[in-house]
């Protein structure tokens, strides 16, 4: 969540996250999500969305496998 300790964002306000099972590292824990092994589904939940969730407007980035 926004509120994690360290949580580091890009210049322009975005945030990576890796999801992985096995640590990206101490400098990188921060924004990461640990994931089981193997194939897994993501869900986001997210509470009081604002319109642009709502009707559609806005469209959330895809997860990318990189590596």
């Amino acid at each position: 969540g926004d509120r994690t300790p360290g949580l580091r964002t890009a210049a322009d306000g975005s945030v990576t996250i890796s999801m992985q099972t096995n640590s990206p590292g101490p400098d990188k824990e921060s924004n990461w999500l640990p994931t089981p092994q193997g194939r897994f589904r993501p869900i986001l939940r997210m509470y009081q969305p604002q319109k642009a969730i709502l009707d559609g407007a806005y469209v959330l980035p895809a997860v990318r496998k990189v590596g």
